[in-house]
Order: C-alpha cells, then sequence, then structure tokens
C-alpha cells in the first residue's frame, strides 16, 4: 500500500477518479436488467490515461481487461 500511496496513481484517484461524479450519468443507463456497465469514473480515467500514455485502442483495450 505504501508503494502505491508513493505513485501517481494516489494522485490519479484523489484528484481525478473520485471527482468524477457517476451520479450525472445516471440518465444514461437503463433500470432493465442487461449486461453490466463499466462505471463511468472507470472509462474516463482510461480515456485519460490513454491520451496521456499515447495508447492505442488496443494498448487501452488490454489495460482496461486488467483492471475488470
Amino acid at each position: 500500500m505504501d508503494m502505491l500511496k508513493k505513485s501517481w496513481a494516489d494522485d490519479f484517484y484523489r484528484l481525478i477518479f473520485s471527482q468524477i461524479n457517476e451520479e450525472r450519468f445516471s440518465v444514461l443507463y437503463s433500470d432493465k436488467i442487461s449486461r453490466p456497465n463499466k462505471p463511468v469514473n472507470l472509462l474516463v480515467s482510461l480515456l485519460i490515461l490513454k491520451l496521456e500514455h499515447s495508447l492505442s485502442d488496443e494498448e487501452l483495450i488490454g489495460s482496461a481487461n486488467y483492471f475488470t
């Protein structure tokens, strides 16, 4: 846990990930039973990381699968 606190991940979580208000996106989700959606904060965070690290879509998908 200390290693995580000393990395960029702690700042990213605190300053970006946790600040994304999921409630604002609730109108986009259905109340019907279906495949579960990914949390908006996860998707936005992955897009930020994609841009920051110049990842391709394939590399991003690989990263997303790692975190889900």
